[in-house]
C-alpha cells in the first residue's frame, strides 16, 4: 500500500458517519478519484483501519470512527 492510498482512506474515513466497511470505502475513493494504479484492494483497507486510532472495530468487517 503506498503513501497516497493510505491519505485517500483517511480522507473518507473522516466524512463516515455511523458504522462502514471497508468496501464502502473503496467505493467512495473509486467514485472520488477513479480507478487509478494507486488504488489497492479492500482487504488492504481493513487493514490499515485495524491501525488507525480514530477507528473502532464493531464486529467482523465492519467498522466507525470513535467519538472525540
Amino acid at each position: 500500500m503506498n503513501e497516497i492510498f493510505r491519505r485517500w482512506i483517511k480522507e473518507v474515513v473522516e466524512t463516515m458517519n455511523g458504522e462502514f466497511t471497508s468496501s464502502q470505502i473503496l467505493d467512495k475513493i473509486i467514485y472520488k478519484k477513479g480507478n487509478t494504479a494507486s488504488i489497492g484492494t479492500a482487504s488492504a483497507i481493513g487493514w490499515l483501519l485495524n491501525r488507525l486510532p480514530n477507528v473502532e472495530k464493531v464486529k467482523n468487517g465492519v467498522y466507525r470512527r470513535k467519538q472525540e
